[in-house]
This record gives structure tokens, C-alpha cells and sequence, in this order.
């Protein structure tokens, strides 16, 4: 870190003593011998001139100056608060700085040559001459340096999001390869319990194969239409419930509004929060209920899902078993970037979760 910081200093350094260098050979060799050569403000300015051997390198060090610390102010001081925010606001106020710097630098200009027997009035005409030339020529520079910065943030943030897409469908990957094995020893459990007449075992196990089914193969698109995650949801919750010998210890409500047959979303996004509620909002010896709130509208989706909390309960881990909540933020932040809003809060004696997906942006 030290070495990096190190050559970005030494590039620095190298960049304004190159500045000083080459406008000092402009202002040498080209432009002060064009004047006395060729000059249109008379004999005066000519004789002026050619009188004198002014060395204008200090005004370039003196003007290095000033130029630097204005770029660096606007770089490190106003490019981090404000040009990702308001842009407009972000242009105005450095072409204010760089005004400033401007005029500082002229009127330090001023006081050099009015107090150097070195330099004659006129040098302070070709002087703010350059200079505004050198200003034109530094917010060229900084524009163009933003804009390849911003170019090379983008294309790392693009390559980020890649890489963590590519892991979420790996960790997908090896979600989805023990239930193959699982998958087809149901269809023939489902065989055997439908022969020997055991109708419950048989409408557990094809409750059980639909959610298998739905893990495997339901979600290798991008997006699935919004009713098969509900009937996830719901196959989910029947295949629960099946574990407790007094039905009515559980409640399970879905309410559902909106237009569901046209939207859209990514598999295993709603999910989650029922696995989870279910973990942790259910007591087998006491009387659980599970509230799910679906609402679907033109440009947003609304889910939420509220369960009761036991205190005795040994809490699990969000992640165990599942995608689980951790990853499904990390989903959520790949899939909807700046389109989401997940809150999950404790309200009495109920956990509630809440999201929103933008499907509009």
C-alpha cells in the first residue's frame, strides 16, 4: 500500500514538473520571440521586450502551484461529495475553484512582476495570456481524467457484480445437486405408497416431489412468473404442516392481491422468508401462526410475512438449511441494485419481514 502510494506521488510529481517544462519551452522559444519579431503593439512593446531576458519559469512554478491545488481540492474535495450525487452541482462548483485559483494566481503574478526589475509591463499581458490557455488546457484534463475514471469504476463494479453472480449460481449449483438423488427416489416411494393405499404418505411425497421439482427445474431462467413462486410458497407450507399431528396447532394464512399472472421475478426471491418464518415462528407443542402478504401493483411488488416469536426457542442460524436470508441480501443486491427494500424488525410478540422489489426502475 505504501509502494502504491509512493509511485502515485513520484506520477504526480512527474506530471506538474512536465506541465512547468513544457509551457516554459512555449513560452521561451515560441511565444515571446514571435512578439519581438513580430509584434503589432509597437515600438515600445518591442523594445520592451527585447530589452529584457525575463525567465517566466518562476511564474509557471508559482502557477503549477495554485493549478495543483485546485485539482487536487476538486478531485479529493468536491468529486467524492458531490459528483456522484448532483453533477450539475459538482461542474459548477469546480469551474468556481479553478475561477479562483484564476484570479489568486493573476493577482501573485501581478505583485512578482510589478516588484521584478526582470520582467516589463507587457510581460503580464503574455503572462494571463498563457495562463488562461494553460486553464483551458488543465479542465480538459481533469474532465477527460474523470470520465476514464469513472469508465474504469464502471467496468470494476460490472466485473464485481459478474463475479458475485457467478458465485450465487454456483452456491445454486450446490443447492441443487443433492435434491437430484432425492428427486428420483420420491417418484418411487410415490409408486410404492400409492400401491399399498397409504393416501397421506402419497400426498406428502407428491407435495414434496412438486418442491423438488420446482428447486431443479423451475429456475433456470432468470425470471419465473410470479405464480409459480407461490405455489411454492404454498406446497412449502402444506409440506410443514404435515409434520404436526394436531393441524390446527399451525396457522398459515396467504393473502394475495394484484395481478399475479404477468409479473415477474427470479426464482427462490420470496422463499426465504417462509423457510425462515417457519424455523423460527413455529412450536409444535404450542399454537404457531404464519401470516403471508402479497400485493402486486404496476411498477413494485410487496411481500411480507410475520410469524410469532418464541422466547425459548433455541435459535437457529438464518443460513441453515437453504439459500437462507444472508445470501438471499446478497441476491438481492445482484438482482435489484438500488430497486429493493428489505426490513426486518421484532413488532410485540411478532417478527416481521418486509420486501419491496421495483420492477419498474
Amino acid at each position: 500500500m505504501a509502494r502504491r502510494t509512493l509511485v502515485k506521488i513520484i506520477l504526480h510529481l512527474l506530471f506538474w514538473t512536465g506541465w512547468v517544462l513544457f509551457f516554459h519551452k512555449i513560452l521561451v522559444l515560441e511565444v515571446i520571440p514571435n512578439i519581438e519579431i513580430y509584434g503589432d503593439l509597437g515600438n515600445r512593446v518591442l523594445d520592451e521586450v527585447g530589452s529584457t531576458s525575463a525567465d517566466p519559469l518562476p511564474l509557471l512554478i508559482v502557477g503549477a502551484f495554485f493549478k495543483a491545488m485546485a485539482v487536487y481540492f476538486i478531485l479529493y474535495g468536491i468529486v467524492r461529495r458531490h459528483f456522484q450525487k448532483n453533477k450539475v452541482s459538482f461542474i459548477l462548483m469546480g469551474l468556481g475553484v479553478l475561477g479562483v485559483a484564476f484570479f489568486v494566481e493573476s493577482l501573485v503574478a501581478k505583485i512578482i512582476i510589478d516588484h521584478s526589475n526582470n520582467y516589463e509591463s507587457i510581460h503580464l499581458d503574455i503572462w494571463n495570456n498563457s495562463n488562461m490557455t494553460q486553464y483551458l488546457i488543465l479542465s480538459i484534463l481533469l474532465i477527460s481524467y474523470l470520465v476514464i475514471e469513472q469508465l474504469i469504476l464502471l467496468d470494476r463494479k460490472y466485473l464485481q457484480m459478474e463475479k458475485e453472480k457467478l458465485k450465487s449460481e454456483l452456491s445454486f449449483l450446490k443447492y441443487q445437486l443433492n435434491p437430484h438423488l432425492l428427486f428420483n427416489t420420491l417418484n418411487n416411494l410415490f409408486s410404492m405408497s400409492q400401491a399399498s393405499g397409504a393416501d397421506e404418505v402419497s400426498d406428502g411425497i407428491l407435495k414434496l416431489s412438486g418442491i423438488m421439482r420446482y428447486m431443479l427445474y423451475e429456475n433456470k431462467e432468470s425470471q419465473i412468473p410470479l405464480t409459480k413462486e407461490i405455489d411454492f410458497l404454498k406446497q412449502y407450507a402444506d409440506l410443514q404442516l404435515l409434520r404436526v399431528t394436531d393441524e390446527h396447532k399451525i396457522q398459515v394464512d396467504f393473502t394475495i392481491e394484484g395481478d399475479t399472472s404477468r409479473a415477474m421475478i427470479p426464482a427462490f426471491v420470496l422463499a426465504p422468508f417462509l423457510e425462515n418464518a417457519f424455523k423460527h415462528g413455529v412450536d409444535t407443542t404450542k399454537y404457531s401462526e404464519i401470516d403471508v402478504f402479497l400485493k402486486v401493483l404496476d411498477d413494485k411488488i410487496q411481500f411480507e410475512v410475520r410469524n410469532k416469536i418464541f422466547r425459548n426457542q433455541k435459535k437457529l442460524r438464518s443460513n441453515e438449511g437453504g439459500i437462507g436470508i444472508v445470501n438471499l441480501k446478497k441476491r438481492l443486491k445482484i438482482l435489484f441494485p438500488n430497486a429493493h427494500e428489505l426490513n426486518q424488525y421484532e413488532l410485540d410478540d411478532h417478527y416481521i419481514s418486509k420486501l419491496t422489489l421495483h420492477t419498474k426502475t
